[in-house]
This record gives structure tokens, C-alpha cells and sequence, in this order.
């Protein structure tokens, strides 16, 4: 009966010295030309079972384990950047449709309204001007009736989008008058990640496009 090191009975199985390491509760036998290979697991060379934890995976898994990787990370890019793409484009519909909304607002109310950017904390927040006090106030949303504010940073639907740009005639605010009419055109400029998309607002018109 032959006796065998850990790292022979590894070769003879070809087998990685984890796999052979996980039945180590049990005495393998192992016959070949009328020899006998045995691992006992009450080994008292412990320095060897740490050396062999170590050295679990073969080369050759390690390069399986690196291609799956490597499949797995070229299918799930693609699919991260389409996310970020339709998450971008749904925070400029976003701010398009509140653009058009204060627009629209101005003409009806007879009053003049304006959207401030925050550039700096990624936000902008609606308002109207009263015309008997000469106050600027909050406008409400059409829907929740909550106040016309969207904060990129917090909103879970737009999160991580950034305010770039908001220019208009110098200024960080687009203001229509009671026909509808900009102050000045501009425009503004949204980014997630590597991706941009810019809402420009003309001017005379007031036509909204995204680019």
C-alpha cells in the first residue's frame, strides 16, 4: 500500500485539492495498479489544509470562472446604459411637460410664471406671480396638487440625473409672460452618466424641443 501527499492524489484524480479538500470528513480510497491512496482527515499538518484552501481552484476554472465574468458583464453593460438612456429621457419629458404646463398657465391665469434651476442641488421649482400683491408663489401640480418641485437627487424615478446647464439670457430661471411669450430663450442641459440631452425653449415662441 502506497501513501500518497495531497498534492499526487489530486493528480492521480485530477481533481482541484478543494473538491478533494470538501470530502475530507471521509477516508477515499483510490485504486490503481493495485495501490491505495488514502486522505485522512484527522491530518494534523495543518499549514498544508490552509496551503490547500488557498489553491481551491485549477487553473483551468479559474479561466472558466473568468470567461463566464466576462460573458455575464458584456450582457448586463448594455443593458445598465439603455436603463440610464430611457431614465434621462424621461426626466426631459418630465421638465418639458412642466414647461409647457407654466406656459399654458401664464395664458389662462393672465399672469406672468417662471421655473427656477438649481443647478448646484439639481432641482427647479415652478411659480407664478400674483398680480394683486405682486408676489411670486408656488404653483401646484396639475396632478398630486403637491408644489410644482422636482429634485433630481431625490426623486426615485429621475435619480442620479444632473442639472448641467440652465441658460437663459444669463440667467438660471425661464420666465413667460401672460401671452405665453419667453423672456428670453434658452436652453437646458440634463446628464446622466455619459449620457446628455438638452430642452430648448425659443424664443418669441416659446416652442419647446428636445435634442
Amino acid at each position: 500500500m502506497g501513501l500518497f501527499l495531497l498534492v499526487e492524489v489530486t493528480r492521480k484524480l485530477d481533481i482541484s485539492k478543494g473538491v478533494l479538500l470538501y470530502y475530507k470528513k471521509w477516508v477515499i480510497s483510490y485504486f490503481t495498479h493495485q495501490s491505495h491512496v488514502y486522505l485522512n482527515s484527522k491530518d494534523e499538518n495543518k499549514e498544508e489544509k490552509q496551503s490547500v484552501l488557498k489553491e481551491g481552484f485549477t487553473i483551468i476554472e479559474l479561466i472558466m470562472v473568468m470567461v463566464i465574468i466576462g460573458i455575464l458583464s458584456a450582457l448586463a453593460i448594455p443593458r445598465i446604459d439603455s436603463f440610464n438612456t430611457i431614465r434621462l429621457a424621461g426626466g426631459a419629458n418630465k421638465l418639458i411637460a412642466d414647461i409647457r404646463y407654466i406656459q399654458q398657465l401664464a395664458v389662462a391665469q393672465h399672469t406672468n410664471t417662471r421655473i427656477i434651476f438649481n443647478i448646484s442641488q439639481d432641482y427647479y421649482v415652478a411659480e407664478q406671480l400674483n398680480k394683486t400683491t405682486g408676489i411670486w408663489k408656488e404653483v401646484s401640480d396639475p396632478f398630486t396638487r403637491a408644489p410644482l418641485i422636482m429634485n433630481y437627487k431625490t426623486d426615485p424615478q429621475y435619480a442620479g440625473i444632473d442639472i448641467v446647464e440652465a441658460n437663459f439670457g444669463g440667467l438660471s430661471e425661464l420666465q413667460f409672460n401672460w401671452q405665453g411669450s419667453p423672456s428670453n430663450g434658452g436652453i437646458v442641459r440634463l446628464a446622466l452618466r455619459d449620457n446628455q440631452r438638452r430642452v430648448k425653449v425659443l424664443s418669441g415662441t416659446g416652442t419647446v424641443e428636445l435634442e
